[in-house]
């Protein structure tokens, strides 16, 4: 077995991930992909405003109270 391989390994997802990288970034340079995505008139929400930011907020809560309630071990500490 090659005692390489693994640097070969690295340096072949190095490439991918620059050439992955190089793609994306001439794609965004193309205005008709841009404009794809872009919202043309103006869009009013269905419910109040506050009804969002409540929500949103009671989201992030109840993340918090999960987190605490349900705690991970997590790994131990090496001795």
């Amino acid at each position: 077995m090659d005692m390489h391989a693994p640097s070969t390994i690295r340096t072949v997802q190095g490439r991918t991930a620059r050439a992955t990288l190089l793609g994306l970034s001439a794609l965004s340079l193309l205005p008709d992909a841009a404009w794809a995505h872009a919202i043309v008139q103006r869009y009013d929400l269905p419910v109040p405003l506050w009804y969002y930011l409540a929500g949103a907020g009671l989201v992030v809560a109840l993340t918090f109270v999960v987190l605490i309630a349900f705690p991970s071990e997590g790994t131990p500490a090496p001795t």
